[in-house]
């Protein structure tokens, strides 16, 4: 074997071995940083909010950069392996050109070199950090295990500045209240409940279902489960804009929780009968005859068909409604709405 032909075999090696690198070698999708946005709907709208991130997505980001420099790196190496290659070849003998094209090769080599020991350092380092449940079962190097501690549908991103100075969205941006529902108040929490808050709680619920979560899928796949997500968080809200300036606002007020979680209403901002009468003759729901049976969401209809709450638990120990006396969604009684004279209230589940 000539000393030409061992050199180029060498060449050879040198120039295809960045590419096995390449092929082992995992690389970001969707760009460098892996979280930090999420999409949700409300209605017909799509909408990018905010989400929270982790430590293990702080590592995947740090593996995207470096993987990211490898990937930059090898096509320039290869490249420049090339160029000296090409020099060497055609050379025809000269030892300036030979010495150039050689001192190409070293610094060249050593340079990758470098770059793939730093990014062994990187995944060895990651790899002592942090758990192994972040790594996936096919390969070592690559952190694509990290899930998404929270999404909040409640810091959206993409308001434009005459929505944001119109005042009804930034609720929703900075919620009021501590119940742990985005946007739910008080009673005395200024209205940080209003319908915009029920659609970001709501898009929150969609969220997490997307991301495996299987309480919020089942929450989601009735009309009770959606309008008890959509009650907590209109907790608190003023009603003063109702019929009455609140004072009789029951059925306005479950209406606009309806409508918050993408049914329609009941009574059309009418009365309790109306309300009821949507329930039975208009086939919207279905009658719960033993209260035992009662779920989150449910509508209760006082026995004298004076006011309508929505229950908060099972067994519907205890209803949320409208406080005629503070014109807010805050008042919370049992399910009789603390009344011994007005008879049993009805318990219905809404259908559709």
């Amino acid at each position: 074997m000539t000393r030409r032909t061992v050199q180029v075999l060498i060449l050879g090696a040198v120039v295809f071995l960045p590419l096995l690198v390449l092929a082992q070698t995992s690389y970001p999708s969707g760009g460098l940083v892996p979280c930090g946005a999420v999409s949700y709907v409300v209605g017909t709208n799509t909408y990018l909010g905010a989400s929270e991130c982790n430590f293990c997505f702080l590592a995947q980001l740090i593996q995207n950069i470096v993987n990211f420099l490898i990937m930059v790196a090898i096509p320039i190496s290869v490249a420049m392996f090339a160029w000296a290659g090409i020099k060497f070849f055609t050379s025809a003998g000269n030892p300036k050109a030979i010495g150039q094209a050689k001192k190409i090769f070293s610094s060249v080599f050593i340079g990758f070199l470098i770059a793939i020991s730093g990014w062994l350092v990187v995944q060895v380092v990651l790899q002592t950090i942090t758990k192994s449940s972040f790594y996936s079962a096919s390969s070592w190097t690559s952190v694509g295990q990290c899930a998404q501690l929270s999404t909040n549908a409640n810091r959206p991103r993409d308001y434009d500045i005459n929505t944001l100075l119109g005042g009804s969205s930034l609720q929703s941006i900075v919620p009021t209240g501590g119940s742990g529902v985005p946007g739910a108040g008080g009673a005395t929490g200024g209205g940080g409940g209003d319908t915009t808050n029920i659609a970001a709680a709501v898009a929150q619920l969609q969220s997490s279902c997307q991301q495996g979560d299987s309480a919020s899928c089942d929450q989601l796949s009735t009309p009770g489960g959606v309008i008890a997500v959509a009650a907590a968080a209109y907790q608190g809200a003023s009603t003063s804009a109702g019929p009455g300036g609140g004072n009789v606002a029951c059925a306005w007020a479950v209406d606009n929780v309806l409508k918050g979680a993408g049914l329609s209403p009941l009574a059309n901002d009418a009365n309790v009968q109306t309300m009821e009468n949507s329930l039975t003759t208009g086939g919207r729901g279905m009658a719960i005859t033993n209260q035992s049976s009662a779920q989150p969401g449910d509508i209760v209809i006082q026995g004298n068909d004076g006011h309508v709450g929505i229950c908060q638990n099972a067994g519907c120990t205890s209803v949320l409604s409208n406080s005629s006396s503070n014109a807010s969604f805050t008042n919370v009684t049992n399910v009789n709405f603390n009344r011994t004279d007005v008879g049993q209230s009805r318990i219905y589940r809404v259908t559709s």
